[in-house]
Protein backbone atom coordinates (compact mmCIF):
# COMPACT_ATOMS: atom_id res chain seq x y z
CA UNK A 1 0.00 0.00 0.00
CA UNK A 2 1.26 3.45 -0.82
CA UNK A 3 0.19 7.02 -0.02
CA UNK A 4 -1.72 9.05 -2.56
CA UNK A 5 0.75 11.18 -4.48
CA UNK A 6 -0.47 14.78 -4.60
CA UNK A 7 0.23 16.15 -8.09
CA UNK A 8 2.61 19.10 -8.04
CA UNK A 9 0.03 21.53 -9.42
CA UNK A 10 -2.41 20.69 -6.62
CA UNK A 11 0.30 20.90 -3.98
CA UNK A 12 1.36 24.31 -5.29
CA UNK A 13 -2.23 25.54 -5.28
CA UNK A 14 -2.77 24.33 -1.72
CA UNK A 15 0.35 26.14 -0.53
CA UNK A 16 -0.52 29.33 -2.40
CA UNK A 17 -4.07 29.44 -1.06
CA UNK A 18 -2.92 28.79 2.48
CA UNK A 19 -0.45 31.67 2.22
CA UNK A 20 -2.94 34.01 0.54
CA UNK A 21 -5.33 33.88 3.48
CA UNK A 22 -2.73 34.74 6.08
CA UNK A 23 -2.43 38.56 5.51
CA UNK A 24 -6.16 39.08 6.01
CA UNK A 25 -7.32 40.55 9.35
CA UNK A 26 -10.62 42.03 10.40
CA UNK A 27 -11.23 45.78 10.58
CA UNK A 28 -12.29 48.77 8.51
CA UNK A 29 -8.83 49.20 6.99
CA UNK A 30 -8.41 45.60 5.88
CA UNK A 31 -6.34 45.44 2.70
CA UNK A 32 -7.46 43.47 -0.32
CA UNK A 33 -10.51 42.15 1.52
CA UNK A 34 -12.26 41.71 -1.79
CA UNK A 35 -9.63 39.19 -2.79
CA UNK A 36 -11.26 36.74 -0.42
CA UNK A 37 -14.08 36.27 -2.88
CA UNK A 38 -11.98 34.93 -5.78
CA UNK A 39 -9.90 33.01 -3.27
CA UNK A 40 -13.13 31.39 -2.13
CA UNK A 41 -13.77 30.26 -5.70
CA UNK A 42 -10.26 28.86 -5.85
CA UNK A 43 -10.78 26.90 -2.61
CA UNK A 44 -14.00 25.39 -3.97
CA UNK A 45 -12.38 24.46 -7.27
CA UNK A 46 -9.30 23.02 -5.55
CA UNK A 47 -11.37 20.90 -3.16
CA UNK A 48 -13.32 19.59 -6.12
CA UNK A 49 -10.08 18.72 -7.91
CA UNK A 50 -8.66 17.10 -4.79
CA UNK A 51 -11.72 14.93 -4.11
CA UNK A 52 -11.73 13.97 -7.77
CA UNK A 53 -8.16 12.72 -7.46
CA UNK A 54 -9.02 10.71 -4.36
CA UNK A 55 -12.16 9.31 -5.98
CA UNK A 56 -10.16 7.80 -8.82
CA UNK A 57 -8.63 5.15 -6.56
CA UNK A 58 -9.94 1.69 -7.47
CA UNK A 59 -10.58 -0.76 -4.63
CA UNK A 60 -10.81 -4.54 -4.80
CA UNK A 61 -13.39 -6.86 -3.26
CA UNK A 62 -11.61 -9.23 -0.86
CA UNK A 63 -12.68 -12.76 0.07
CA UNK A 64 -13.54 -14.14 3.52
CA UNK A 65 -12.26 -17.61 2.65
CA UNK A 66 -9.63 -18.89 0.24
CA UNK A 67 -12.34 -21.12 -1.25
CA UNK A 68 -15.86 -22.27 -0.40
CA UNK A 69 -16.17 -25.16 2.07
CA UNK A 70 -18.46 -27.51 0.13
CA UNK A 71 -17.68 -30.49 2.37
CA UNK A 72 -19.26 -29.08 5.52
CA UNK A 73 -22.64 -27.73 4.43
CA UNK A 74 -25.66 -28.45 6.65
CA UNK A 75 -28.23 -30.44 4.68
CA UNK A 76 -30.80 -31.21 7.37
CA UNK A 77 -34.44 -30.47 6.53
CA UNK A 78 -36.22 -27.45 7.98
CA UNK A 79 -36.86 -27.97 11.71
CA UNK A 80 -40.50 -28.03 12.75
CA UNK A 81 -40.51 -29.99 16.01
CA UNK A 82 -38.22 -31.46 18.69
CA UNK A 83 -37.04 -34.37 16.56
CA UNK A 84 -36.16 -32.37 13.43
CA UNK A 85 -34.61 -29.57 15.52
CA UNK A 86 -32.41 -32.18 17.25
CA UNK A 87 -31.21 -33.49 13.89
CA UNK A 88 -30.36 -30.01 12.59
CA UNK A 89 -28.63 -28.90 15.80
CA UNK A 90 -26.47 -32.03 15.85
CA UNK A 91 -25.47 -31.55 12.22
CA UNK A 92 -24.69 -27.89 12.83
CA UNK A 93 -22.36 -28.85 15.68
CA UNK A 94 -20.61 -31.52 13.58
CA UNK A 95 -20.23 -29.48 10.37
CA UNK A 96 -19.26 -26.27 12.15
CA UNK A 97 -16.56 -27.96 14.24
CA UNK A 98 -15.11 -29.47 11.06
CA UNK A 99 -15.38 -26.23 9.05
CA UNK A 100 -13.48 -24.06 11.51
CA UNK A 101 -10.41 -26.29 11.22
CA UNK A 102 -10.19 -26.57 7.43
CA UNK A 103 -6.89 -24.97 6.41
CA UNK A 104 -5.21 -23.89 4.17
CA UNK A 105 -7.81 -24.70 1.52
CA UNK A 106 -10.54 -22.60 3.23
CA UNK A 107 -9.05 -20.65 6.15
CA UNK A 108 -5.70 -18.94 6.46
CA UNK A 109 -5.35 -20.60 9.88
CA UNK A 110 -7.46 -22.99 11.93
CA UNK A 111 -9.98 -21.29 14.21
CA UNK A 112 -10.86 -21.90 17.84
CA UNK A 113 -14.34 -21.45 19.32
CA UNK A 114 -15.39 -25.09 19.24
CA UNK A 115 -18.97 -26.09 20.07
CA UNK A 116 -18.71 -28.28 23.20
CA UNK A 117 -22.33 -28.60 24.34
CA UNK A 118 -23.72 -32.13 24.46
CA UNK A 119 -25.58 -33.53 21.47
CA UNK A 120 -29.37 -33.67 21.44
CA UNK A 121 -31.18 -36.42 23.34
CA UNK A 122 -34.82 -35.56 22.70
CA UNK A 123 -35.22 -33.14 25.59
CA UNK A 124 -35.94 -29.43 25.40
CA UNK A 125 -33.20 -28.31 27.81
CA UNK A 126 -30.39 -30.08 25.99
CA UNK A 127 -31.56 -28.70 22.63
CA UNK A 128 -31.72 -25.14 24.00
CA UNK A 129 -28.21 -25.42 25.43
CA UNK A 130 -26.80 -26.83 22.18
CA UNK A 131 -28.47 -24.20 19.96
CA UNK A 132 -27.18 -21.39 22.15
CA UNK A 133 -23.64 -22.81 22.12
CA UNK A 134 -23.69 -23.10 18.31
CA UNK A 135 -24.99 -19.53 18.12
CA UNK A 136 -22.27 -18.10 20.40
CA UNK A 137 -19.39 -19.97 18.73
CA UNK A 138 -20.57 -19.17 15.21
CA UNK A 139 -20.76 -15.46 16.04
CA UNK A 140 -17.19 -15.54 17.35
CA UNK A 141 -15.91 -17.58 14.41
CA UNK A 142 -17.42 -15.37 11.72
CA UNK A 143 -15.84 -12.27 13.25
CA UNK A 144 -12.34 -13.78 13.67
CA UNK A 145 -9.75 -12.32 11.31
CA UNK A 146 -6.63 -12.76 13.46
CA UNK A 147 -4.19 -15.37 12.22
CA UNK A 148 -5.76 -14.84 9.70
CA UNK A 149 -8.63 -17.31 10.13
CA UNK A 150 -10.68 -15.13 7.78
CA UNK A 151 -9.36 -12.34 5.59
CA UNK A 152 -12.31 -10.11 6.49
CA UNK A 153 -15.17 -10.58 8.95
CA UNK A 154 -18.34 -12.06 7.47
CA UNK A 155 -21.07 -9.40 7.17
CA UNK A 156 -23.82 -12.06 7.14
CA UNK A 157 -24.28 -12.07 10.91
CA UNK A 158 -26.54 -13.96 13.33
CA UNK A 159 -29.40 -11.62 14.23
CA UNK A 160 -31.57 -13.74 16.58
CA UNK A 161 -31.23 -13.76 20.35
CA UNK A 162 -30.43 -16.89 22.33
CA UNK A 163 -33.35 -19.33 22.66
CA UNK A 164 -35.14 -20.14 25.90
CA UNK A 165 -37.55 -22.97 25.04
CA UNK A 166 -38.48 -25.45 22.31
CA UNK A 167 -40.40 -22.92 20.21
CA UNK A 168 -37.56 -20.37 20.14
CA UNK A 169 -34.98 -23.14 19.66
CA UNK A 170 -36.76 -24.29 16.48
CA UNK A 171 -36.72 -20.73 15.09
CA UNK A 172 -33.08 -20.21 16.08
CA UNK A 173 -31.74 -23.48 14.65
CA UNK A 174 -33.31 -22.73 11.24
CA UNK A 175 -31.75 -19.27 11.32
CA UNK A 176 -28.35 -20.68 12.27
CA UNK A 177 -28.45 -23.13 9.37
CA UNK A 178 -29.09 -20.30 6.90
CA UNK A 179 -26.34 -18.09 8.29
CA UNK A 180 -23.84 -20.95 8.58
CA UNK A 181 -24.43 -22.25 5.05
CA UNK A 182 -24.08 -18.72 3.67
CA UNK A 183 -20.81 -18.40 5.55
CA UNK A 184 -19.15 -21.65 4.41
CA UNK A 185 -20.16 -21.00 0.80
CA UNK A 186 -18.92 -17.41 0.79
CA UNK A 187 -15.55 -16.92 -0.92
CA UNK A 188 -16.12 -13.28 -1.76
CA UNK A 189 -16.38 -11.54 1.60
CA UNK A 190 -19.52 -9.87 0.38
CA UNK A 191 -23.23 -10.24 -0.20
CA UNK A 192 -25.87 -8.31 -2.11
CA UNK A 193 -25.76 -5.63 0.59
CA UNK A 194 -22.10 -5.55 1.61
CA UNK A 195 -18.63 -5.22 0.09
CA UNK A 196 -15.50 -6.42 1.87
CA UNK A 197 -12.08 -4.89 1.23
CA UNK A 198 -9.30 -5.81 3.61
CA UNK A 199 -7.84 -2.79 5.39
CA UNK A 200 -9.36 -0.30 2.97
CA UNK A 201 -11.16 2.03 5.35
CA UNK A 202 -9.46 3.81 8.21
CA UNK A 203 -12.42 5.14 10.19
CA UNK A 204 -15.73 3.48 11.12
CA UNK A 205 -18.72 5.15 9.38
CA UNK A 206 -16.51 7.81 7.78
CA UNK A 207 -17.85 6.89 4.32
CA UNK A 208 -21.57 7.12 5.10
CA UNK A 209 -23.30 8.79 2.16
CA UNK A 210 -20.46 8.06 -0.28
CA UNK A 211 -21.28 6.54 -3.68
CA UNK A 212 -19.82 3.19 -4.75
CA UNK A 213 -19.59 2.37 -8.48
CA UNK A 214 -18.63 -1.09 -9.76
CA UNK A 215 -16.40 -1.67 -12.78
CA UNK A 216 -17.88 -5.04 -13.78
CA UNK A 217 -14.42 -6.46 -14.50
CA UNK A 218 -15.24 -9.81 -12.83
CA UNK A 219 -19.01 -9.75 -12.30
CA UNK A 220 -20.18 -8.26 -15.58
CA UNK A 221 -23.72 -7.77 -14.25
CA UNK A 222 -22.32 -5.09 -11.91
CA UNK A 223 -20.91 -2.91 -14.69
CA UNK A 224 -21.85 0.67 -13.82
CA UNK A 225 -24.02 -0.37 -10.85
CA UNK A 226 -23.99 2.21 -8.04
CA UNK A 227 -25.06 2.23 -4.39
CA UNK A 228 -24.73 4.49 -1.36
CA UNK A 229 -22.78 3.56 1.76
CA UNK A 230 -25.09 3.38 4.79
CA UNK A 231 -22.34 2.30 7.21
CA UNK A 232 -18.80 0.98 7.20
CA UNK A 233 -16.35 -0.87 9.42
CA UNK A 234 -12.62 -0.83 8.70
CA UNK A 235 -13.10 -3.63 6.19
CA UNK A 236 -16.73 -3.77 5.06
CA UNK A 237 -19.11 -1.32 3.39
CA UNK A 238 -22.85 -1.84 3.89
CA UNK A 239 -24.77 -0.58 0.86
CA UNK A 240 -28.25 0.52 -0.17
CA UNK A 241 -30.06 -0.31 -2.32
CA UNK A 242 -29.28 -4.03 -2.32
CA UNK A 243 -27.10 -5.01 -5.29
CA UNK A 244 -28.53 -7.09 -8.11
CA UNK A 245 -25.84 -9.76 -7.55
CA UNK A 246 -23.04 -10.24 -5.00
CA UNK A 247 -19.59 -8.96 -6.00
CA UNK A 248 -16.84 -11.55 -6.26
CA UNK A 249 -13.22 -11.49 -5.18
CA UNK A 250 -11.26 -9.28 -7.58
CA UNK A 251 -14.21 -7.07 -8.57
CA UNK A 252 -13.12 -3.44 -8.79
CA UNK A 253 -15.11 -0.51 -7.48
CA UNK A 254 -14.55 3.17 -6.82
CA UNK A 255 -15.74 5.36 -3.95
CA UNK A 256 -16.86 8.94 -4.51
CA UNK A 257 -16.99 11.23 -1.50
CA UNK A 258 -20.40 12.66 -2.29
CA UNK A 259 -20.75 14.21 1.16
CA UNK A 260 -17.98 16.61 0.17
CA UNK A 261 -19.62 17.17 -3.20
CA UNK A 262 -22.78 18.37 -1.44
CA UNK A 263 -20.83 21.10 0.32
CA UNK A 264 -19.09 22.08 -2.90
CA UNK A 265 -22.48 22.40 -4.58
CA UNK A 266 -23.48 24.90 -1.89
CA UNK A 267 -20.25 26.79 -2.48
CA UNK A 268 -21.16 27.04 -6.14
CA UNK A 269 -24.57 28.43 -5.26
CA UNK A 270 -26.06 25.98 -7.78
CA UNK A 271 -23.94 27.66 -10.46
CA UNK A 272 -20.91 26.45 -12.37
CA UNK A 273 -17.39 25.99 -11.12
CA UNK A 274 -15.81 29.34 -10.27
CA UNK A 275 -19.14 31.10 -9.82
CA UNK A 276 -19.13 34.33 -7.84
CA UNK A 277 -21.64 32.64 -5.54
CA UNK A 278 -18.69 30.82 -3.97
CA UNK A 279 -17.72 33.51 -1.50
CA UNK A 280 -16.10 32.67 1.84
CA UNK A 281 -18.02 35.27 3.84
CA UNK A 282 -21.36 33.57 3.18
CA UNK A 283 -20.09 30.05 2.57
CA UNK A 284 -16.94 29.82 4.68
CA UNK A 285 -18.63 27.27 6.97
CA UNK A 286 -19.31 25.04 3.96
CA UNK A 287 -15.67 25.27 2.93
CA UNK A 288 -14.59 24.17 6.37
CA UNK A 289 -17.24 21.49 6.42
CA UNK A 290 -15.98 20.07 3.11
CA UNK A 291 -12.40 20.13 4.37
CA UNK A 292 -13.39 18.45 7.65
CA UNK A 293 -15.14 15.68 5.70
CA UNK A 294 -12.09 15.10 3.52
CA UNK A 295 -9.91 14.79 6.63
CA UNK A 296 -12.34 12.44 8.39
CA UNK A 297 -12.92 10.27 5.33
CA UNK A 298 -9.18 9.76 4.92
CA UNK A 299 -8.74 8.90 8.59
CA UNK A 300 -6.90 12.11 9.50
CA UNK A 301 -6.90 13.57 13.01
CA UNK A 302 -8.95 16.70 13.64
CA UNK A 303 -7.48 19.31 16.01
CA UNK A 304 -9.27 20.65 19.06
CA UNK A 305 -9.09 24.18 17.65
CA UNK A 306 -8.20 26.31 14.65
CA UNK A 307 -6.60 29.75 14.86
CA UNK A 308 -8.51 32.80 13.67
CA UNK A 309 -7.65 36.51 13.76
CA UNK A 310 -10.04 39.31 14.72
CA UNK A 311 -8.87 42.95 14.62
CA UNK A 312 -5.29 41.78 14.35
CA UNK A 313 -5.47 39.47 17.38
CA UNK A 314 -5.12 35.74 16.84
CA UNK A 315 -7.60 33.68 18.83
CA UNK A 316 -8.47 30.02 19.06
CA UNK A 317 -11.83 28.61 17.98
CA UNK A 318 -12.72 25.33 19.65
CA UNK A 319 -13.70 22.41 17.46
CA UNK A 320 -17.10 21.00 18.43
CA UNK A 321 -18.14 17.93 16.38
CA UNK A 322 -21.75 18.45 17.47
CA UNK A 323 -21.85 21.89 15.86
CA UNK A 324 -23.14 22.00 12.31
CA UNK A 325 -19.97 23.41 10.81
CA UNK A 326 -17.47 22.19 13.35
CA UNK A 327 -15.48 25.35 14.01
CA UNK A 328 -17.22 28.40 15.40
CA UNK A 329 -20.44 29.93 14.13
CA UNK A 330 -20.94 31.43 10.67
CA UNK A 331 -22.81 34.36 12.15
CA UNK A 332 -20.31 34.99 14.93
CA UNK A 333 -17.48 35.17 12.44
CA UNK A 334 -15.90 31.96 13.66
CA UNK A 335 -15.97 30.22 10.32
CA UNK A 336 -16.71 32.92 7.79
CA UNK A 337 -14.20 34.11 5.26
CA UNK A 338 -14.32 37.63 6.62
CA UNK A 339 -13.90 38.60 10.29
CA UNK A 340 -10.69 36.63 10.62
CA UNK A 341 -12.06 33.46 9.09
CA UNK A 342 -9.29 33.52 6.49
CA UNK A 343 -6.85 32.25 9.08
CA UNK A 344 -9.16 29.35 9.83
CA UNK A 345 -9.43 28.49 6.13
CA UNK A 346 -5.66 28.64 5.87
CA UNK A 347 -5.23 26.29 8.82
CA UNK A 348 -7.86 23.89 7.44
CA UNK A 349 -6.17 23.83 4.03
CA UNK A 350 -2.91 22.85 5.70
CA UNK A 351 -4.70 20.01 7.53
CA UNK A 352 -6.16 18.76 4.24
CA UNK A 353 -2.77 18.86 2.60
CA UNK A 354 -1.11 16.97 5.48
CA UNK A 355 -3.90 14.37 5.65
CA UNK A 356 -3.83 13.60 1.93
CA UNK A 357 -0.04 13.44 1.93
CA UNK A 358 -0.07 10.93 4.81
CA UNK A 359 -3.00 8.85 3.53
CA UNK A 360 -2.30 5.18 2.82
CA UNK A 361 -4.28 4.03 -0.18
CA UNK A 362 -6.11 0.69 -0.08
CA UNK A 363 -4.36 -2.37 -1.44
Amino acid sequence: MAPIAIPAIVDVQLAALKASFLPHTNGPNTTAAGDLFPRGNRVADLLRLLTGLIDTGTLHVTGIHVAADAANVVGAAVATNQATADIMADELKLDYNLHRQVTPAVHGAAGGNAVTAAGSNGTEGVLVTLCNDVRAMLILHMATIAGPVHYVADPNVVTLAACTNLATAIVLVNHLKAIYNAHVGCIDGASKYAVADLGAFTTVNSLVGAKVTFAGNVTTALLGVTAKVVSNTTGVLVLAPVLSTPPRTGDHYAIEFTAVDDDLAVLDGAKGSGSSQSNPYSYGPNMLNAMIKIIVQLGGALPTYLARTTDGVTKETTYDPAEAFGFGSPHAGGSSGGHGGGYMLSAALQLVRDTVAAYTAPA
